[in-house]
């Protein structure tokens, strides 16, 4: 796939969200000669969203609109949520965006100007302990 194929086949996995809510393309970046890898960086409504394909694998990243350039794994953000869901595989886009779809108004909220600091902080306290779970780290 080229670029232009590339990007029309990430508007058709993002159409359901699209139709719902005001969106832009902040970012995008394919690289041809790196394996087709992309970075795709969407405003949808109130937050910002990554999506990154690296040598075939998909990572959905999620971002308050008042944060530069912190971001948090959708799979964080939902274990935050206690949102208990089979994890999509890594290259399976149509997946997360129904997943991002189906949960998209309790991610806007926590994501929301007025919660943003809490759960910027509970995300970090959950991504610490899942790397310890995840490697064996301690504190």
């Amino acid at each position: 796939m080229n670029s232009k194929e590339e990007f029309r086949f990430l508007n058709q996995a993002f159409s359901s969200l699209f139709e719902k809510y005001k969106y832009s393309v902040i970012k995008y970046v394919y690289n041809e000669g790196e394996f087709g890898n992309y970075e795709v960086v969407f405003r949808i409504d109130t937050i910002k969203l990554r999506v990154i394909r690296d040598k075939g694998q998909i990572f959905f990243e999620v971002n308050s609109l008042t944060e530069l350039d912190e971001w948090f794994d959708l799979g964080l953000v939902l274990e935050l949520l206690e949102i208990q869901i089979d994890p999509p595989k890594r290259n399976q886009l149509k997946r997360h965006v129904e997943i991002l779809d189906e949960n998209f108004y309790k991610i806007r909220t926590i994501f929301s100007a007025e919660n943003y600091y809490q759960t910027k902080i509970n995300l970090k306290k959950i991504g610490k302990v899942r790397a310890e779970r995840m490697f064996g780290l301690n504190g």
